[in-house]
């Protein structure tokens, strides 16, 4: 559904401010030419929002003499885009630039598109606009007409909004309906009108000059260009000698798919670049010196029309697989190739990507966020690989969302980024070959150091693997589980590293609030749950090599790794809680511990003084204390004794609750107590001030004789009969 705020889809040159090539036959990656010669590809649009399908009709070949220039209508053109999937887009265009009131000029002025929906020549619909002005790039409700009678009336049938775009002085017009409004043959007939004066027989257009008959199904398009970053050579990713490895028939079913897709979608984000999404998934290669030390940990990969629109401020977010999001750095890109990579500080279990080179045949999973929604999984096979332009293909579903997310075999390597998929096919999506990522994305010698060629093939017939591969499957799925565990308890240690190197880096006045609590003994049990995960890694590690004689046992084996990987994962993220949480300890309580020790300082003597005053004003006589109460200074200082006292009594039910802190949790809502205590140093000497000058203020002595108390003459001398009483 569009947005009718800022709402600009052009549709002809840029989509959602991306730029996409779109033209009325459209071409095909130069790259997949020797590969499949006579389709065309469109590219999975989620990230960039981009056309699914497009078509323009022939020109318009014929003007009436009387035509104003502005009622031109050149061609008509048809699409759908991945923005609003379920609608058909037409739009007119127009010789000129589209105005506001275009339509709205009190002549009754009008235009529309005509649906020949059953294909006899005769319109069947149209799609109208209405006499209100356009607004800037903003939709408004267009009209909808049955015309299948020969006069026009109308429907609700469809309910069609219409647009342009006068801030970029868009020469077209849109209209959209929806795809279930109205049952349509797969051709159609479609042809634009507009007409400046609606009673009269003139100024009118038709374009084009008879209805295009208009395949609804076809079209498409691709992006064009040759981007790429700017990123040192040396300091990309390197490829390391981990991951190559031999695939036992590669054309079989994985044994436990469940555990593969489990681990695998640890290692799969959804990749948010403005208001589009994507897939990626985080490579197994070797990060450079200088990332290693500005605090990256994982580098995703994703193809580059996912970050297209990213590449001037470098962000992207990632949402993990637990649907919590971190955020990215676009490091590196190939538009020509459709890939990129993204660095995160984040740590994301990765993925293997060498090894033999795909062939038809091999089963394949794809894993990202189609459509948008994360962690769907669909499987098939490869349908085609080509060792020159490293692409392939394959039956398994591609839609948009799912663009630069893995293509991986039965072990779980990747062997291709999920990239394309054919318009008016099922079943029938592109894959780019990981080797695409060398030079540009990751530093590798060549190619042919990703696809190593033919490493097994499977026996033949097969139909179902040996006990001896049987066990061998089940063997490799659970190292790779337990090789997951020990990367995601890796992943807890880094993460434990740096919450130590925030404790160290503690006050001493802070680590001596640290030490009084449980907090430390916080740190003790988290490191003895990892030691006790570390202990049962080790222990599958060595069952593995020594115990494991049979599926069921390896397959229990895989099982518990996973659920090792998922304890990993929890207890990493409770540590970053908890580093997160003394961070905020240290940076805090500096400034309240200063705040505190003032009060300490303070409170005795505003105290005293306040007790001191109030003693010696109620010897005054009585309209001389009414006087002194009134005074500003009184009052002022009045409201400075009550805030501190106030204050007072919650630093000490404070003080008495510090000590019961034991989870990390509790310190925020500590600290944000604690700076309760805030009390002004100007406060406090405005509070001396006043005092000063209300005890000067004060006689030395008053009078008294019985009840009765009167202020001493200036002589200082009492009446004869009256005692002279100090105020002091």
């Amino acid at each position: 559904m569009r947005i009718d705020i800022s709402f600009h889809i052009e549709h002809n040159l840029v989509i959602q401010s991306y730029t996409f090539k779109v033209k009325a036959q459209s071409k095909v990656y130069l790259s997949l030419l020797s590969l499949m010669v006579s389709f065309t590809i469109v590219p999975i649009p989620s990230a960039n929002a981009a056309w699914l399908q497009y078509q323009t009709s022939p020109a318009d070949t014929y003007n009436r003499p009387e035509l104003l220039p502005e009622f031109d209508i050149t061609s008509v053109s048809f699409g759908v885009s991945d923005v609003s999937p379920d609608e058909y887009w037409f739009f007119l265009n127009f010789a000129k630039p589209v105005s506001a009131n275009l339509f709205a000029d009190g002549n009754d002025s009008w235009a529309g598109v005509f649906l020949d929906i059953n294909n006899d020549g005769k319109e069947d619909y149209s799609l109208e606009t209405k006499s209100t002005p356009y607004e800037s790039n903003i939709y408004q409700k267009g009209d909808f007409l049955d015309r299948s009678s020969g006069s026009p009336v109308f429907s609700t049938k469809c309910q069609p909004q219409t647009w342009t775009n006068l801030e970029k002085q868009a020469t077209w017009i849109g209209f959209s309906i929806k795809k279930n409004c109205l049952n349509m043959a797969s051709t159609i007939g479609v042809r634009g009108y507009s007409d400046h004066i609606a009673k009269d027989s003139s100024g009118y257009d038709y374009a084009p000059d008879s209805y295009w008959v208009m395949d609804i199904n076809g079209g498409a398009i691709t992006p064009s260009g040759n981007s790429s970053s700017s990123t040192i050579i040396g300091q990309l990713p390197t490829v390391n000698n981990l991951g190559s490895s031999i695939v036992t028939s590669p054309s079989n079913q994985p044994n436990d798919l469940v555990s593969l897709a489990a681990a695998t979608t640890k290692s799969v984000v959804t990749v948010l670049c403005g208001n589009g999404i994507g897939s990626g998934w985080s490579i197994n290669a070797t990060l450079s010196s200088t990332n290693i030390s500005s605090g990256y940990k994982s580098y995703v990969i994703s193809n580059h029309h996912v970050i297209a629109k990213c590449t001037l401020n470098r962000n992207v977010t990632l949402v993990l697989s637990d649907q919590s999001r971190v955020s990215g750095y676009v490091y590196a890109w190939d538009e020509a190739s459709d890939v990129a990579g993204i660095l995160t500080s984040t740590y994301i279990p990765p993925l293997d990507w060498r090894g033999a080179t795909p062939q038809q045949g091999w089963w394949v999973g794809v894993l990202g966020s189609p459509l948008g929604f994360p962690g769907i999984l669909t499987t098939g096979i490869v349908s085609s690989v080509n060792a020159t332009t490293l692409l392939g293909t394959t039956n398994a579903a591609i839609n948009p969302g799912n663009s630069g997310g893995p293509v991986f075999d039965r072990n779980g390597r990747v062997i291709g980024l999920a990239t394309a998929k054919y318009v008016n096919a099922e079943g029938f999506g592109i894959f780019h070959g990981t080797p695409l990522l060398c030079l540009k994305i990751v530093a590798c010698a060549n190619s042919s150091q990703i696809w190593q060629g033919i490493s097994t093939t499977t026996p033949t017939p097969t139909p179902t693997p040996t006990v001896d591969l049987a066990l061998q499957d089940a063997l490799k799925a659970s190292k790779n589980g337990v090789d997951a565990a020990q990367d995601a308890i890796d992943g807890y240690s880094n993460e434990r590293d740096d919450c130590l190197g925030i404790s160290e880096k503690f006050n001493v006045k802070v680590q001596e609030v640290f030490d009084s609590t449980n907090l430390g003994e916080h740190c003790n049990q988290l490191e003895s749950k990892a030691e006790k995960i570390q202990s049962r890694i080790d222990a599958i590690k060595d069952n593995i090599l020594t115990s494991i004689k049979s599926v069921d046992a390896a397959n229990r084996s895989t099982t518990e790794s996973n659920n090792l990987v998922e304890e990993a994962d929890k207890l990493k993220v409770e540590i970053q809680d908890f580093a997160d949480e003394l961070f905020l300890l240290n940076s805090n309580f500096l400034k309240i511990v200063e705040k505190r020790e003032n009060l300490n300082l303070i409170e005795e003597s505003i105290i005293d003084k306040w007790s001191q005053l109030a003693d010696r004003i109620t010897i005054l006589p009585l309209t001389l204390q009414k006087s002194f109460k009134n005074s500003s200074d009184y009052k002022l200082s009045g409201k400075i004794f009550s805030q501190v006292t106030r204050v007072w009594k919650l630093k000490v039910a404070l003080d008495e609750q510090l000590v019961l802190i034991s989870r990390p949790n509790l310190v925020t809502n500590f600290t944000k107590m604690y700076l309760a205590l805030n009390i002004k140093t100007s406060d406090l000497a405005l509070f001396k001030k006043a005092m000063v000058e209300l005890n000067r203020t004060i006689p030395s002595f008053v009078c008294q004789k019985g009840t009765t108390t009167f202020s001493a003459s200036k002589s200082g001398v009492c009446a004869k009969g009256f005692e002279k009483i100090p105020t002091t």
